[in-house]
């Protein structure tokens, strides 16, 4: 017998990451259990709007948390088009020394780097934002880890 099921899970308004317990699980079966775990874990809920322990900064003085700015419009496009080129999404993160942020993800097929029509497809949009793409060739792998470097403007 097949039967359907909601299940519920948090995920931050800034960064889109999902939360993820201590046990790897990100859903569960009622939306207060997923609040109240992620909540347990410094997740926290601003005017119902969720957002993870690396989008917000709350100093011991300050009485409410500061949300940091939103992801520019380049970042969520280029994140897209590399799900859309490679069938996996690609992870965003802000170095924290610089403000920078990284798209990492794996290169399409057997592919060992991005193509020239997607370097040039990211390099249009990104343009002076670009700061710079590489590479891990990964051993025994077919494909290679991408690092995507932009600057936060």
């Amino acid at each position: 017998m097949i039967i359907d099921h909601i299940f519920y899970g948090v995920k931050c308004n800034r960064c889109h990451s999902i939360y993820n317990d201590t046990e790897d699980r990100s859903y569960h079966w009622d939306e207060s259990s997923a609040v109240e775990q992620a909540m347990d874990d410094e997740w926290i809920e601003v005017g119902n709007k969720h957002y993870c322990p690396g989008c917000y900064t709350q100093g011991e003085d300050d009485v409410e948390p500061t949300i940091k700015p939103k992801y520019p419009d380049y970042i969520w496009k280029a994140e897209q088009f590399l799900l859309y080129i490679s069938s996996t999404p690609a992870s965003i993160t802000e170095d924290e020394q610089t403000g920078n942020f990284i798209l990492r993800g794996f290169t399409p097929g057997r592919m060992k780097s991005l193509g020239k029509a997607e370097v040039e497809w990211l390099m249009s949009f990104l343009g002076e934002n670009l700061i710079s793409i590489y590479y891990e060739d990964k051993e025994r792998c077919s494909n290679a880890e991408f690092f995507i470097v932009i600057k936060n403007s």
